[in-house]
């Protein structure tokens, strides 16, 4: 058996598409078209650069963040007779990452922004490509915060995790206090 025939097509949706780890992902996509195809794509406002990504890998869908340049991009889809569909609605990027068709989801979305579409990636059981640790710290401490509040953990956050600081206050237990310094 030839090597292209024992491996299954995956179908990608690249998250973040427009940023570096974005292109470099296509980038190795485009390079082994008996491998990958791309399934969707999403970027923020970009609207030129996703316009090259589907004239060259012709997703079924386009996502962008911003309505605005969301709308631009349905304009040149059309202009260029592209068979792609462009969505911005919310739950969008949620629709990308889970879908039925999707094998593989390459989430490169900078931030938090990126959790909502890797924990609908996750849940549909699909490979997840993680280039951003926004996505699993935030995805981490947040069921580690549900987790201590259900059993009324002591939560005590320190310098490096500021931002869960105000969800650490209201769950502790009585007797637990945040550590002095000592002069």
């Amino acid at each position: 058996m030839s090597l292209s025939m024992s491996f299954k097509k995956q179908r990608v949706t690249v998250l973040g598409s427009t940023g570096s780890v974005g292109v470099n992902t296509l980038d190795v996509i485009g390079s082994h078209p008996e491998r990958f195809e791309v399934f969707a794509l999403s970027a923020a406002t970009q609207v030129e650069l996703m316009l090259a990504q589907c004239a060259q890998f012709k997703p079924q869908y386009a996502v962008m963040v911003s309505e605005p340049h969301a709308r631009l991009l349905v304009e040149k889809i059309k202009q260029n007779q592209l068979p792609v569909q462009v969505l911005w609605a919310p739950g969008a990027l949620e629709m990308i990452a889970s879908h039925e068709l999707v094998d593989t989801v390459m989430a490169a979305i900078v931030g938090a922004a990126g959790l909502a579409p890797c924990m609908a990636a996750a849940k549909a059981g699909k490979r997840l490509l993680l280039a951003n640790k926004e996505a699993l710290v935030v995805g981490v401490m947040c069921s580690w915060l549900r987790c201590a509040q259900a059993v009324r953990s002591c939560c005590l956050s320190i310098a490096s995790i500021r931002p869960f600081s105000s969800p650490c206050q209201k769950i502790r237990r009585p007797g637990c206090s945040a550590l002095k310094r000592s002069s």
